[in-house]
């Protein structure tokens, strides 16, 4: 199984102490156990600044977009279904409130839950869909 150890570093930061955690983290890196992998990353990827003026580089944290897509797909079958409303729903799955999780669909399918509802619907009224929601969206 392969481990992955980020050092995650946000906008403004700025690396103070290159002795502590940082060099630990590089001396980690460099030994480099089997099974291992390990990274800096910032919302963006791109350098950050020591007080000393060294740059390190980052890599652009893609984990939340993983993140995000994996909770959207988790969602998908509930929201097909109708039986849970949209807010019950984003609750469900940790978002902070429907219009948050409402983006995050659209990002994700491509489509709104009501699009995805009455394709769903269309699909069981051709007899080729599972979990089609039968009221209206």
């Amino acid at each position: 199984m392969q481990r992955h150890i980020c050092f995650l570093v946000y906008p403004g930061f700025v690396l103070l102490d290159l002795s502590g955690p940082l060099e630990a983290f590089s001396n980690a890196n460099r030994a480099r156990p089997p099974g291992y992998r390990f990274t800096v990353a910032s919302l963006e990827g791109g350098l950050i600044s020591a007080s000393s003026g060294l740059q390190v580089a980052t890599e652009a944290l893609q984990v939340v977009d993983q993140l995000e897509r994996l909770r959207i797909e988790s969602a998908r079958p509930l929201v097909e279904d109708g039986l849970q409303t949209f807010e019950e729903i984003a609750r469900c799955f940790g978002f902070g409130d429907a219009d948050h999780m409402l983006r995050s669909f659209v990002r994700v399918v491509g489509r709104t839950p009501q699009e995805l509802r009455r394709s769903a619907r269309q699909a069981k009224g051709n007899g080729s869909g599972k979990n089609a929601d039968p009221s209206p969206a």
